[in-house]
């Protein structure tokens, strides 16, 4: 049985106020996937959840437009990784409109792996460029 995410302001924080919140509601939707996956799994609720997380692409702007401000090395990889998330997410969004629960697992995963090794090891990483300036 897998565990649920907890926010940790020092660990997870991107100093930047709306991808925080934004991150920390990603937590409260993977485990939302878990309670789900756990019970019943009802598919409206999976396909809600998974349409807000493709809405969550377009953060991805802000944090790119942060970066890109500061010249930050990696750059080009970071924008590819979002490229990326969003091409998986949808094929999984698809895939599950056909096949339905086959393919939880798989969701719950890629979720996960992007929690880990995106935010945590790459998003977290540009603290001091996506902090807002203080006037």
């Amino acid at each position: 049985m897998r565990t649920d995410f907890t926010w940790n302001q020092d660990e997870h924080s991107t100093g930047h106020p709306l991808l925080d919140c934004k991150n920390k509601r990603m937590i409260e939707l993977i485990n939302q996937l878990h309670i789900l996956g756990r019970e019943d799994i009802d598919n409206d609720v999976v396909l809600t959840i998974l349409g807000e997380l493709v809405e969550f692409a377009d953060d991805h702007l802000l944090e790119e437009t942060l970066l890109s401000a500061h010249n930050t090395s990696g750059l080009d990889h970071h924008k590819h990784s979002h490229t990326l998330y969003l091409e998986e997410l949808c094929h999984i969004c698809d895939i599950y409109e056909k096949e339905g629960t086959s393919v939880f697992e798989r969701i719950i995963v890629f979720l996960e792996n992007w929690w880990m090794n995106h935010i945590l090891k790459e998003d977290v990483t540009h603290k001091q460029f996506l902090r807002p300036a203080l006037a």
